[in-house]
Protein backbone atom coordinates (compact mmCIF):
# COMPACT_ATOMS: atom_id res chain seq x y z
CA UNK A 1 0.00 0.00 0.00
CA UNK A 2 1.35 3.41 -0.98
CA UNK A 3 1.79 5.42 2.21
CA UNK A 4 3.10 8.56 0.47
CA UNK A 5 1.39 11.61 2.00
CA UNK A 6 -1.22 13.09 -0.32
CA UNK A 7 0.49 16.51 -0.70
CA UNK A 8 3.79 14.82 -1.57
CA UNK A 9 2.11 12.51 -4.07
CA UNK A 10 0.32 15.46 -5.67
CA UNK A 11 3.56 17.42 -5.97
CA UNK A 12 5.29 14.41 -7.50
CA UNK A 13 2.49 13.96 -10.02
CA UNK A 14 2.69 17.62 -11.03
CA UNK A 15 6.46 17.39 -11.45
CA UNK A 16 6.00 14.31 -13.63
CA UNK A 17 3.52 16.24 -15.79
CA UNK A 18 6.08 19.01 -16.15
CA UNK A 19 8.77 16.56 -17.26
CA UNK A 20 6.39 14.78 -19.62
CA UNK A 21 5.67 18.11 -21.29
CA UNK A 22 9.39 18.67 -21.84
CA UNK A 23 9.59 15.37 -23.71
CA UNK A 24 6.48 16.16 -25.75
CA UNK A 25 7.84 19.56 -26.73
CA UNK A 26 11.19 18.06 -27.74
CA UNK A 27 9.28 15.59 -29.92
CA UNK A 28 7.38 18.42 -31.61
CA UNK A 29 4.06 17.53 -29.98
CA UNK A 30 3.08 21.08 -29.09
CA UNK A 31 -0.52 20.24 -28.29
CA UNK A 32 0.46 17.65 -25.68
CA UNK A 33 3.17 19.90 -24.25
CA UNK A 34 0.70 22.74 -23.82
CA UNK A 35 -1.84 20.43 -22.22
CA UNK A 36 0.64 18.99 -19.70
CA UNK A 37 2.31 22.27 -18.78
CA UNK A 38 -1.10 23.94 -18.38
CA UNK A 39 -2.32 21.15 -16.13
CA UNK A 40 0.92 21.20 -14.11
CA UNK A 41 0.60 24.97 -13.79
CA UNK A 42 -2.89 24.58 -12.38
CA UNK A 43 -1.74 21.94 -9.91
CA UNK A 44 1.20 24.03 -8.72
CA UNK A 45 -1.07 27.05 -8.32
CA UNK A 46 -3.51 25.10 -6.16
CA UNK A 47 -0.58 23.95 -4.01
CA UNK A 48 0.64 27.53 -3.63
CA UNK A 49 3.94 26.84 -5.41
CA UNK A 50 4.30 30.14 -7.23
CA UNK A 51 7.86 29.50 -8.39
CA UNK A 52 6.76 26.33 -10.17
CA UNK A 53 3.78 28.15 -11.68
CA UNK A 54 6.25 30.58 -13.23
CA UNK A 55 8.40 27.70 -14.47
CA UNK A 56 5.35 26.40 -16.33
CA UNK A 57 4.51 29.87 -17.59
CA UNK A 58 7.95 30.24 -19.18
CA UNK A 59 7.67 26.81 -20.77
CA UNK A 60 4.23 27.65 -22.13
CA UNK A 61 5.83 30.73 -23.68
CA UNK A 62 8.01 28.36 -25.71
CA UNK A 63 4.93 26.52 -26.97
CA UNK A 64 3.13 29.73 -27.88
CA UNK A 65 6.17 30.96 -29.82
CA UNK A 66 6.48 27.63 -31.63
CA UNK A 67 2.88 27.80 -32.84
CA UNK A 68 3.02 31.55 -33.59
CA UNK A 69 0.66 32.60 -30.82
CA UNK A 70 2.86 35.57 -30.09
CA UNK A 71 0.39 37.59 -27.99
CA UNK A 72 0.12 34.70 -25.55
CA UNK A 73 3.89 34.20 -25.56
CA UNK A 74 4.43 37.86 -24.75
CA UNK A 75 1.91 37.70 -21.92
CA UNK A 76 3.57 34.59 -20.48
CA UNK A 77 7.07 36.08 -20.57
CA UNK A 78 5.85 39.41 -19.19
CA UNK A 79 4.26 37.63 -16.24
CA UNK A 80 7.42 35.65 -15.57
CA UNK A 81 9.58 38.76 -15.90
CA UNK A 82 7.54 40.57 -13.26
CA UNK A 83 7.96 37.64 -10.87
CA UNK A 84 11.71 37.35 -11.44
CA UNK A 85 12.19 41.10 -11.06
CA UNK A 86 10.21 41.22 -7.83
CA UNK A 87 12.34 38.40 -6.37
CA UNK A 88 15.70 39.76 -7.49
CA UNK A 89 16.36 36.79 -9.80
CA UNK A 90 18.48 38.81 -12.19
CA UNK A 91 19.80 35.99 -14.38
CA UNK A 92 16.25 34.77 -14.99
CA UNK A 93 15.23 38.37 -15.71
CA UNK A 94 17.87 38.44 -18.44
CA UNK A 95 16.76 35.06 -19.82
CA UNK A 96 13.16 36.21 -19.90
CA UNK A 97 14.12 39.52 -21.51
CA UNK A 98 15.89 37.61 -24.29
CA UNK A 99 12.77 35.47 -24.75
CA UNK A 100 10.69 38.61 -25.11
CA UNK A 101 13.20 39.82 -27.67
CA UNK A 102 12.46 36.73 -29.75
CA UNK A 103 8.75 37.50 -29.59
CA UNK A 104 9.30 41.11 -30.57
CA UNK A 105 11.46 40.05 -33.49
CA UNK A 106 8.87 37.53 -34.67
CA UNK A 107 6.28 40.32 -34.71
CA UNK A 108 8.72 42.71 -36.42
CA UNK A 109 8.93 45.08 -33.47
CA UNK A 110 12.59 45.60 -34.19
CA UNK A 111 13.29 48.46 -31.79
CA UNK A 112 11.83 46.58 -28.84
CA UNK A 113 13.65 43.42 -29.84
CA UNK A 114 16.97 45.22 -30.12
CA UNK A 115 16.50 46.81 -26.69
CA UNK A 116 15.63 43.43 -25.15
CA UNK A 117 18.56 41.52 -26.68
CA UNK A 118 20.99 44.35 -25.88
CA UNK A 119 19.86 44.49 -22.26
CA UNK A 120 20.12 40.74 -21.82
CA UNK A 121 23.50 40.58 -23.54
CA UNK A 122 24.89 43.32 -21.32
CA UNK A 123 23.83 41.47 -18.18
CA UNK A 124 25.30 38.19 -19.34
CA UNK A 125 28.59 39.81 -20.36
CA UNK A 126 28.87 41.67 -17.06
CA UNK A 127 28.41 38.43 -15.11
CA UNK A 128 30.82 36.32 -17.20
CA UNK A 129 27.95 34.35 -18.74
CA UNK A 130 29.64 34.45 -22.09
CA UNK A 131 27.75 31.59 -23.71
CA UNK A 132 24.45 33.34 -23.06
CA UNK A 133 25.97 36.61 -24.29
CA UNK A 134 27.01 34.89 -27.52
CA UNK A 135 23.46 33.57 -27.98
CA UNK A 136 22.18 37.13 -27.65
CA UNK A 137 24.77 38.25 -30.21
CA UNK A 138 23.36 35.66 -32.65
CA UNK A 139 19.86 36.94 -31.87
CA UNK A 140 20.99 40.48 -32.60
CA UNK A 141 22.60 39.31 -35.83
CA UNK A 142 19.31 37.75 -36.93
CA UNK A 143 17.47 40.91 -35.94
CA UNK A 144 19.83 43.27 -37.74
CA UNK A 145 19.68 41.15 -40.88
CA UNK A 146 15.87 41.14 -40.81
CA UNK A 147 16.00 44.92 -40.39
CA UNK A 148 18.40 45.23 -43.36
CA UNK A 149 21.28 46.45 -41.19
CA UNK A 150 23.96 44.30 -42.78
CA UNK A 151 27.10 45.76 -41.19
CA UNK A 152 25.67 45.41 -37.67
CA UNK A 153 24.49 41.88 -38.43
CA UNK A 154 27.99 40.94 -39.57
CA UNK A 155 29.54 42.43 -36.43
CA UNK A 156 27.11 40.58 -34.15
CA UNK A 157 27.60 37.21 -35.85
CA UNK A 158 31.37 37.70 -35.85
CA UNK A 159 31.36 38.38 -32.10
CA UNK A 160 29.44 35.16 -31.47
CA UNK A 161 31.68 33.24 -33.85
CA UNK A 162 34.81 34.35 -32.01
CA UNK A 163 33.40 33.07 -28.72
CA UNK A 164 32.37 29.72 -30.18
CA UNK A 165 35.77 29.25 -31.80
CA UNK A 166 37.62 30.15 -28.62
CA UNK A 167 35.66 27.51 -26.71
CA UNK A 168 35.81 24.82 -29.41
CA UNK A 169 32.03 24.74 -29.80
CA UNK A 170 32.28 23.35 -33.30
CA UNK A 171 28.57 22.91 -34.05
CA UNK A 172 27.83 26.47 -32.98
CA UNK A 173 30.76 27.65 -35.07
CA UNK A 174 29.32 25.95 -38.15
CA UNK A 175 25.80 27.26 -37.54
CA UNK A 176 27.14 30.77 -37.01
CA UNK A 177 29.16 30.52 -40.22
CA UNK A 178 25.93 29.75 -42.05
CA UNK A 179 24.38 32.92 -40.63
CA UNK A 180 27.45 34.96 -41.41
CA UNK A 181 27.60 33.52 -44.92
CA UNK A 182 24.12 34.85 -45.65
CA UNK A 183 25.12 38.36 -44.56
CA UNK A 184 28.38 38.25 -46.50
CA UNK A 185 26.53 37.07 -49.61
CA UNK A 186 23.86 39.71 -49.18
CA UNK A 187 26.50 42.43 -48.92
CA UNK A 188 28.37 41.20 -52.02
CA UNK A 189 31.32 39.72 -50.12
CA UNK A 190 31.14 36.58 -52.22
CA UNK A 191 34.60 35.14 -51.55
CA UNK A 192 34.16 35.49 -47.80
CA UNK A 193 30.67 34.01 -47.98
CA UNK A 194 31.95 31.02 -49.92
CA UNK A 195 34.61 30.39 -47.28
CA UNK A 196 32.01 30.56 -44.49
CA UNK A 197 29.59 28.18 -46.21
CA UNK A 198 32.37 25.77 -47.21
CA UNK A 199 33.70 25.55 -43.66
CA UNK A 200 30.22 24.94 -42.31
CA UNK A 201 29.60 22.22 -44.91
CA UNK A 202 32.91 20.55 -44.10
CA UNK A 203 31.93 20.30 -40.44
CA UNK A 204 28.45 19.01 -41.21
CA UNK A 205 29.89 16.38 -43.53
CA UNK A 206 32.35 15.24 -40.87
CA UNK A 207 29.47 14.86 -38.43
CA UNK A 208 27.20 13.19 -41.02
CA UNK A 209 24.58 15.92 -40.59
CA UNK A 210 23.07 15.41 -44.01
CA UNK A 211 20.23 17.93 -43.72
CA UNK A 212 22.70 20.64 -42.76
CA UNK A 213 25.06 19.54 -45.56
CA UNK A 214 22.22 20.02 -48.04
CA UNK A 215 21.44 23.47 -46.69
CA UNK A 216 25.06 24.60 -46.95
CA UNK A 217 25.27 23.10 -50.43
CA UNK A 218 22.25 25.08 -51.60
CA UNK A 219 23.84 28.26 -50.29
CA UNK A 220 27.06 27.45 -52.10
CA UNK A 221 25.02 26.86 -55.24
CA UNK A 222 23.76 30.40 -54.96
CA UNK A 223 27.28 31.74 -54.50
CA UNK A 224 28.51 29.81 -57.54
CA UNK A 225 25.61 31.05 -59.67
CA UNK A 226 26.11 34.65 -58.56
CA UNK A 227 29.79 34.43 -59.49
CA UNK A 228 28.89 32.79 -62.86
CA UNK A 229 30.41 29.40 -62.05
CA UNK A 230 27.40 27.65 -63.48
CA UNK A 231 28.78 24.11 -63.64
CA UNK A 232 29.54 24.18 -59.91
CA UNK A 233 26.15 25.75 -59.22
CA UNK A 234 24.34 23.03 -61.14
CA UNK A 235 26.26 20.31 -59.33
CA UNK A 236 25.44 21.88 -55.96
CA UNK A 237 21.71 22.19 -56.66
CA UNK A 238 21.52 18.67 -58.06
CA UNK A 239 23.26 17.28 -54.98
CA UNK A 240 20.91 19.11 -52.63
CA UNK A 241 17.77 18.26 -54.57
CA UNK A 242 18.66 14.57 -54.34
CA UNK A 243 18.66 14.79 -50.55
CA UNK A 244 15.44 16.80 -50.37
CA UNK A 245 13.57 14.49 -52.74
CA UNK A 246 14.67 11.46 -50.75
CA UNK A 247 13.32 13.05 -47.57
CA UNK A 248 10.19 14.58 -49.15
CA UNK A 249 11.12 18.16 -48.25
CA UNK A 250 9.06 19.55 -51.08
CA UNK A 251 9.56 23.26 -50.56
CA UNK A 252 13.32 22.83 -50.62
CA UNK A 253 12.98 20.66 -53.74
CA UNK A 254 11.12 23.54 -55.35
CA UNK A 255 13.69 26.08 -54.19
CA UNK A 256 16.48 23.98 -55.71
CA UNK A 257 14.51 23.65 -58.93
CA UNK A 258 14.34 27.45 -59.13
CA UNK A 259 18.09 27.61 -58.59
CA UNK A 260 18.62 25.13 -61.38
CA UNK A 261 16.24 27.04 -63.63
CA UNK A 262 18.28 30.21 -63.15
CA UNK A 263 21.44 28.31 -64.10
CA UNK A 264 19.77 26.86 -67.18
CA UNK A 265 18.48 30.29 -68.18
CA UNK A 266 21.90 31.88 -67.85
CA UNK A 267 23.50 29.13 -69.93
CA UNK A 268 20.91 29.33 -72.71
CA UNK A 269 19.18 26.03 -71.92
CA UNK A 270 15.67 27.43 -72.15
CA UNK A 271 13.81 24.12 -72.45
CA UNK A 272 15.44 22.86 -69.25
CA UNK A 273 14.76 26.18 -67.55
CA UNK A 274 11.09 25.98 -68.54
CA UNK A 275 10.85 22.44 -67.18
CA UNK A 276 12.51 23.37 -63.89
CA UNK A 277 10.34 26.46 -63.34
CA UNK A 278 7.26 24.40 -64.17
CA UNK A 279 8.21 21.74 -61.64
CA UNK A 280 8.83 24.41 -58.99
CA UNK A 281 5.50 26.12 -59.79
CA UNK A 282 3.62 22.86 -59.38
CA UNK A 283 5.26 22.11 -56.02
CA UNK A 284 4.63 25.62 -54.71
CA UNK A 285 0.99 25.29 -55.81
CA UNK A 286 0.66 22.05 -53.84
CA UNK A 287 2.18 23.80 -50.84
CA UNK A 288 -0.20 26.78 -51.25
CA UNK A 289 2.59 29.34 -51.63
CA UNK A 290 1.05 31.86 -54.07
CA UNK A 291 3.94 34.34 -54.10
CA UNK A 292 6.43 31.66 -55.10
CA UNK A 293 3.98 30.36 -57.71
CA UNK A 294 3.71 33.86 -59.12
CA UNK A 295 7.50 34.28 -59.25
CA UNK A 296 7.75 31.07 -61.29
CA UNK A 297 4.95 32.21 -63.59
CA UNK A 298 6.73 35.49 -64.30
CA UNK A 299 9.95 33.62 -65.08
CA UNK A 300 8.03 31.24 -67.36
CA UNK A 301 6.33 34.17 -69.07
CA UNK A 302 9.73 35.69 -69.81
CA UNK A 303 10.87 32.42 -71.39
CA UNK A 304 7.67 32.13 -73.43
CA UNK A 305 8.09 35.69 -74.68
CA UNK A 306 11.72 35.06 -75.57
CA UNK A 307 10.83 32.11 -77.81
CA UNK A 308 7.84 33.86 -79.38
CA UNK A 309 5.01 32.12 -77.50
CA UNK A 310 3.17 35.37 -76.87
CA UNK A 311 -0.21 33.92 -75.88
CA UNK A 312 1.42 31.62 -73.34
CA UNK A 313 3.40 34.57 -71.97
CA UNK A 314 0.27 36.71 -71.58
CA UNK A 315 -1.54 33.84 -69.86
CA UNK A 316 1.31 33.29 -67.43
CA UNK A 317 1.45 37.01 -66.57
CA UNK A 318 -2.31 37.03 -65.97
CA UNK A 319 -2.04 34.06 -63.61
CA UNK A 320 0.89 35.73 -61.86
CA UNK A 321 -1.18 38.87 -61.25
CA UNK A 322 -3.87 36.79 -59.59
CA UNK A 323 -1.35 35.19 -57.28
CA UNK A 324 0.43 38.43 -56.46
CA UNK A 325 -2.91 40.07 -55.70
CA UNK A 326 -3.38 37.60 -52.87
CA UNK A 327 -0.03 38.65 -51.42
CA UNK A 328 -0.38 42.38 -52.09
CA UNK A 329 2.66 42.37 -54.36
CA UNK A 330 2.50 43.86 -57.87
CA UNK A 331 3.62 41.85 -60.89
CA UNK A 332 6.69 43.09 -62.74
CA UNK A 333 6.87 42.87 -66.54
Amino acid sequence: MDRTPAPVARRRAADELFQRAIVAFADGDHRQAEHDWSLACQEFAEMGLEDRVIDCTVKLGLVYRAVHRFDEAEAAYTRALAYYSAHGMHRLVANCTANLGNVFQSTRRFDEAEAAFTQARAYFAAHDLHHEAATCAVNLGDLFWDAERGEEAQAAYTAALEYYRAHNLHRQVADCQMNLGLVLWGTSQLAEAEVAYSRARDFYRAQNLQREVASATVSLGGIYATSERYTLAEEAYMSAIEYYEAHDVRQRVADCAVGLALVYRETGRLAEAESAYGAARDLYSELELPRQVADCLVALADIYAEVGRIEAADSAYTQARTNYASTSRPVQQ
